[in-house]
């Protein structure tokens, strides 16, 4: 049995090895000292290619995610802004129209009042010229 353990950590710590060699053909860092099964499979998580082009990719995904994030935001400012705007230009017609309506109210009371003066049926006011002192 006591044999069977050692040949299991030597096995270990063979793997070890081989994927501290792999990492280190790829990333020139010391090993762990001392060399244990927990520091080895930390060495061996920090330095694997895999792990690490993995961490990247995801790092890249959490880096799109926020431009995405961003450009909604000002896409749901601009949206907002853009709405408002409108809003504002639709009111302004309306309030152009009342105008509108009221000066063809005004044109229309000149006209009947000009019409009603020119048959004689309003007297005109004329301002005094002569100083009444």
């Amino acid at each position: 049995m006591k044999t069977v353990i050692t040949s299991f950590k030597w096995i270990v710590f063979a793997a070890t090895v081989f994927a501290a060699t792999a990492a280190r053909a790829t990333v020139d860092a010391p090993l762990p000292r001392p060399l244990t099964l927990d520091a080895a499979l930390a060495y061996g998580a920090e330095h694997n290619p895999a792990l690490l082009r993995t961490s990247e990719s995801i790092r890249e995904q959490e880096r799109l995610e926020a431009a995405r994030l961003g450009f909604n935001a000002v896409l749901n400012d601009t949206m907002l802004a853009l709405r408002q705007q409108f809003h504002v230009v639709l009111l302004d017609r309306e309030i152009i129209a009342v105008h509108e309506e009221a000066l063809r109210v005004l044109e229309m009371a000149l006209q009947q009042a000009q019409a009603r003066t020119s048959m004689c049926c309003a007297r005109r006011f004329r301002w005094p010229t002569k100083n009444l002192h």
